[in-house]
């Protein structure tokens, strides 16, 4: 059971980042403080829907194989491993949405540094003077999303 409760701790923390990740991409450019709220509360319950599946799936699984049909007390097997389940959950979530908040905060930082050396070899537009604008797509996975970089001054 501990080695399931690792794998889903990894598989948990993956889940919660990639859904922070979606979910942050939607926000747009630059950070949000009134936007973290909502964005971990909505990763809680889009990781605890599928966490949940996942826990009924490993109940139903640990009443089978080790329960069922033996003397063995079931609050003795489950007791523990929904305790285990539980509290990987109460870590993975917030571990991942931390790391994707992470994540998000050094791309939007890398844009800002491809911005500053683009814009240090770019010359003038020819007709209006006006320095180019840099933009790219986000790193983030699925997202369409370009940054452009603030007008010059």
């Amino acid at each position: 059971m501990i080695r399931t409760a690792a794998i889903a701790f990894l598989v948990t923390v993956f889940l919660a980042w990639m859904t922070y990740v979606f979910t942050r991409t939607g926000n747009g450019p630059g950070f949000k403080w009134d936007m973290v709220a909502n964005n971990c509360n909505f990763t809680f319950a889009i990781v605890g829907v599928l966490y949940l599946l996942f826990f009924l799936i490993t109940g139903v699984t640990l009443y089978f194989t080790q329960i069922r049909g033996g003397s063995v007390d079931a609050l003795n097997i489950l007791g523990p491993a929904f305790i285990r389940l539980l509290l990987v959950f109460v870590v993975a979530v917030p571990v991942g949405a931390l790391l994707g908040e992470v994540y998000a905060y050094t791309e939007e930082r890398s844009f800002l540094h491809e911005t500053e050396q683009f814009l240090a070899t770019a010359k003038p537009e020819p007709i209006t003077g006006d320095m180019p604008l840099y933009s790219r797509k986000r790193w983030w996975p699925g997202s369409q999303q370009q940054l452009v970089s603030p007008v010059p001054k």
